[in-house]
C-alpha cells in the first residue's frame, strides 16, 4: 500500500451502499486465527442501532478497520480484543453515522507517547516496537483515511489497562447526495 498516495488525500472516493455487519465480520475474520494463535479472546459486537443504510468508501473503511484491529491484536499478549459497531450521531451531522470501537487488554499507551502515535514511521513505545513487526504507519494511515472520510479517530486508555480506539464515520445518505454526485466524484471532500 502506497502511504504517500493516501497521505495526499487526492484520491477520489468510491462511495457505495454497505452492509456494515457483513463488512465488519469479513474484516474481523482475517484476525481470528492470529488471535487464536495468541490465545486471545476475539469478540465482535454489532449493536441493534447500527445503521442499515450506510454509504461510504468500502476500500478505505476496510483499511481503517484492518489497521486498528491489527494494532490491537499485535500489541495484546493476553486477554481479549473486542470490535464493537453501533450507530452514533453528531448534532452537526443529519446523516446516519457509525462508530467502530476496537478495545484491547494490551499494555495501553502513556500520555507522553500519545503525542507521537500518529506521526509517520514513529513507534509509539520503542521498547514494544522492537519485538513487533511493522514500520509505524498503520495508525497514521487510519487517522488520515478517517479524516478524509469526514470522520474522527480518538483514543482512550492508560498504561496497564489497555486501549480503545474509537472511529466515528458519517454516512452519505441519499438525502444529502445524489446518485450522479456519488459517481462523478463530486463528494470527494465529504467521503
Amino acid at each position: 500500500l502506497d502511504f504517500s498516495e493516501f497521505d495526499t488525500g487526492n484520491q477520489i472516493p468510491d462511495p457505495e451502499s454497505l452492509n456494515l455487519h457483513a463488512l465488519v465480520e469479513g474484516t474481523c475474520q482475517s484476525f481470528r486465527r492470529r488471535a487464536d494463535e495468541k490465545a486471545l479472546r476475539f469478540r465482535m459486537i454489532v449493536a441493534d442501532d447500527t445503521p442499515l443504510d450506510f454509504v461510504c468508501d468500502r476500500r478505505r473503511l476496510t483499511i481503517i478497520l484492518k489497521e486498528v484491529i491489527d494494532n490491537a491484536v499485535k500489541f495484546t499478549d493476553s486477554g481479549c480484543v473486542t470490535v464493537r459497531v453501533y450507530g452514533g450521531g453528531k448534532e452537526q451531522s443529519p446523516d446516519p453515522s457509525a462508530v467502530f470501537e476496537v478495545s484491547d487488554s494490551g499494555p495501553g499507551i502513556a500520555p507522553e507517547v500519545m503525542v507521537q502515535l500518529f506521526r509517520p514511521f514513529t513507534p509509539g513505545d520503542a521498547s514494544l516496537k522492537r519485538s513487533k513487526d511493522g514500520v509505524g504507519l498503520g495508525l497514521v494511515m487510519a487517522q488520515r483515511l478517517v479524516e478524509h472520510l469526514g470522520g474522527e479517530l480518538s483514543y482512550s486508555g492508560a498504561p496497564g489497562v489497555g486501549s480503545t480506539f474509537k472511529i466515528w464515520i458519517p454516512s452519505l445518505s441519499s438525502a444529502s447526495v445524489t446518485a450522479s454526485e456519488l459517481h462523478s466524484g463530486k463528494v470527494a471532500s465529504r467521503c
